[in-house]
């Protein structure tokens, strides 16, 4: 499988691993790549017959839930929707050019090639190699995550370090985060984060599923999550939350260990979140908001109790800011 290196656009496939911080190696939803059939696959005497190229993903694929792809060869592709044209036939070779839907869920794939001979169906054998990885793509008009602004993607997609702001109102402070999503085995850990919440495989084509579902799943609690929070000053059991520069070892060792990785805080969870997002084509930025509204009652409101004489009723008073 070779990698077509149109800018911003066409994206080869392989594994995650950053070859270029601004042309990650994955295709992303709606995008074309190149795939060269091995010699002999796809032509024989007499004439090219046809082939179908499909693509499958988890355990029990099925079509009707975006999981089992029959990819159609065709003379011309139709923007947005799944489809393989042949670009170049030498010999007993065939190379296509596919191109996936803009609605396509994202994840890792088989892929296969199934060609039709004068003896019957032929289908390539199960090759890792081959496996896909498709994105989310901020560059396509009719992925929901569009973004038209160039600088913007650059930014909130490309971009694998930045600023997070924390500390209080009256003493604003700043610390580097190195977001890494491009890093060796960073995609898979995000990946396994939404296996891991038991997120259904044809809902990983909404991004606002899967925001909501990494959200859930950033913070350990109630669901064995990525990070265990810690407020008390203790950490004897793992690392301070302040020693953190980054969100790789933290998704790495996630990934790694199945377990809640000890310890974070507020800025913590949201730098390994941006991190989640980014890697998976959502367009994504940190923001620190200095007074934050606390439900705890869960009415969706916030209230408060005064006193006669104006002061807050602290017995009464569950939410806060």
């Amino acid at each position: 499988m070779e990698e077509t290196q149109t800018p911003k656009k066409q994206r080869g496939t392989g594994p995650h691993n950053a070859a270029s911080p601004h042309l990650p190696p994955e295709p992303l939803t709606g995008q074309t790549y190149s795939e060269g059939n091995p010699e002999g696959s796809g032509a024989w005497e007499g004439g090219f017959l046809g082939t179908k190229k499909r693509v499958l993903g988890g355990r029990y694929p099925q079509e009707n839930k975006g999981t089992y792809i029959p990819v159609p060869v065709v003379s011309e592709l139709q923007s947005g929707k799944w489809g393989a044209k042949v670009i170049m036939r030498e010999d007993r070779s065939v190379r296509l050019s596919v191109q996936s839907s803009s609605d396509c869920i994202v994840g890792k794939f088989r892929m296969y090639v199934a060609v039709w001979t004068p003896y019957g169906v032929i289908r390539t054998s199960r090759n890792p190699e081959t496996d896909t990885y498709i994105l989310f793509n901020p560059w396509c008009e009719e992925d929901a995550v569009y973004l038209d602004n160039e600088k913007e993607r650059e930014e909130y997609v490309l971009n694998d370090i930045g600023v997070i702001f924390y500390g209080d109102f009256n003493d604003i402070k700043s610390r580097g985060w190195s977001y890494g999503q491009f890093e060796d085995g960073i995609l898979d850990a995000c990946l396994y984060v939404m296996d891991r919440a038991k997120m259904d495989l044809s809902g990983r084509g909404n991004p606002i599923k899967v925001s909501r579902v990494g959200s859930a799943m950033i913070n350990a609690k109630d669901d064995e999550g990525v990070i265990a929070g810690c407020w008390d000053n203790v950490y004897a059991y793992g690392i301070p939350p302040s020693a953190w520069t980054g969100s790789v070892d933290i998704l790495l060792e996630y990934r790694s260990s199945e377990n809640p990785v000890r310890y974070g805080q507020c800025w913590v969870f949201a730098g390994v979140f941006n991190t989640f997002l980014r890697c998976l084509g959502i367009p994504a930025r940190v923001v620190t908001n200095y007074f934050s509204a606390h439900d705890n009652n869960a009415n969706l409101q916030l209230d408060i109790f005064l006193e006669e004489d104006g002061n807050v009723n602290s017995k009464l008073t569950k939410d806060s800011v």
